[in-house]
């Protein structure tokens, strides 16, 4: 099981990918920059918008864990959750296209 901080590394690494990102939702995945390429490639993801949407899910997944190792432990580690906001960004670039 991850550790407190691991969980909220990982979730802010998610949350920067998400920002620096979120517009390339609707592009190929030869037009998205070489670093977001290579992070796809990583992951096996075929497209950004596939991306975006795993990298969500990983957010959602991790404040879950995140919240039960704070349980367990007895104890708060004062991460403030930005799904909704970065959910928010995400749907208005999707909005963007239709």
């Amino acid at each position: 099981m991850l550790k407190i901080t691991e969980l909220i590394a990982e979730i802010r690494k998610a949350e920067k990918l998400i920002e620096e990102n979120a517009k390339y939702y609707h592009c190929k995945a030869e037009d998205v920059p070489n670093s977001f390429q290579f992070v796809c490639f990583l992951n096996h993801w075929e497209s950004p918008f596939i991306a975006l949407n795993e990298l969500l899910k990983r957010i959602d997944t991790n404040q879950q864990l995140l919240k039960r190792e704070e349980k367990k432990i007895r104890t708060k580690s004062g991460y403030k959750s930005r799904y909704k906001e970065l959910r928010e960004l995400f749907q208005k670039e999707v909005n963007n296209i239709k």
